[in-house]
């Protein structure tokens, strides 16, 4: 069974060779061109999850190394977010 994909693509053919066959090479060309660049430009991106996976474990590391010990019992118990409550608040 053929596809839309399949009769758009031979549609834009047939249109391509009978209307345009003297700019049909550079057509091409800059299809080529644009596809090379496509494929470049995909192997330069970096994988985001690594990315992201080793930022959060340097922030998280950081993060604890900031904190006093007396800090971080409160900061599990929730008992430091109400003692600054209290502070803001008196």
């Amino acid at each position: 069974m053929i596809g839309f994909w399949e009769v758009l693509f031979l549609i834009v053919i047939v249109v391509l060779l009978l209307f345009v066959p003297s700019k049909l090479p550079e057509i091409m060309r800059n299809l080529g061109k644009a596809i090379k660049e496509f494929r470049k430009a995909m192997k330069e991106v970096p994988e985001p999850t690594k990315e992201i996976e080793s930022i959060s474990q340097e922030t998280l590391h950081e993060f604890r190394q900031a904190l006093t010990p007396e800090e971080t019992s409160k900061t599990n118990r929730g008992e430091f977010r109400r003692q600054e409550n209290r502070q803001t608040e008196g």
